[in-house]
C-alpha cells in the first residue's frame, strides 16, 4: 500500500464518525424546540401552583365547616340543673340532669346547681347545652 492509500483508510476511521456526531450535537436547537421546552415548563409551574391553591381552598373550606361556629337556628329552655355526672377515662363525657330531662355531653362540664340552661340547635344540625354566660358544650351525636 502506498502512503496515499493509508491516508484514505485512516480518514474513514471511527473518529470521523464521532466527530460528525459531535458536530450534530453542537448545533443550536431550533427556535421551535426552545419554545416547546419553555411552554412545557410554564405549564408545569401553572399546574403546580393551581393544585397548591386548590388544596388550600379545599382544606380551608373543610376547616371552616368543621370548626367554624355556625349560626344558631333555635334556642329552647333546657331546665334548671339538678346534677352532673362526669365519666372519666380515655374520653371524658358528662350527663347533665335538669328538671326537664337528661343531656349527654361530649366532654366534661361543670354547671352550678339550679342554674338555668338552654339548648341551642345550630345550622349544621349540631346541638349544644349552654349556661347563662353562653358557655356551650356539644351534646353527644347519635351514630348516623
Amino acid at each position: 500500500m502506498t502512503d496515499a492509500q493509508d491516508n484514505k483508510t485512516s480518514a474513514q476511521t471511527p473518529e470521523t464518525g464521532a466527530g460528525q456526531a459531535q458536530r450534530r450535537e453542537a448545533q443550536p436547537e431550533s427556535g421551535f424546540d426552545a419554545l416547546q421546552r419553555r411552554a412545557l415548563l410554564f405549564t408545569l409551574i401553572v399546574l403546580a401552583v393551581g393544585l397548591g391553591l386548590a388544596a388550600l381552598v379545599v382544606s380551608g373550606g373543610y376547616l371552616a365547616y368543621r370548626h367554624g361556629a355556625p349560626k344558631v337556628v333555635a334556642t329552647v329552655p333546657a331546665g334548671r340543673v339538678l346534677g352532673v355526672q362526669l365519666h372519666g377515662g380515655l374520653f371524658s363525657s358528662a350527663l347533665v340532669e335538669t328538671d326537664i330531662g337528661f343531656y349527654s355531653l361530649e366532654e366534661g362540664v361543670s354547671f352550678l346547681k339550679g342554674e338555668m340552661l338552654t339548648l341551642q340547635e345550630r345550622g349544621n344540625r349540631s346541638r349544644f347545652l349552654c349556661d347563662s354566660g353562653q358557655h356551650c358544650t356539644r351534646l353527644l351525636r347519635p351514630w348516623e
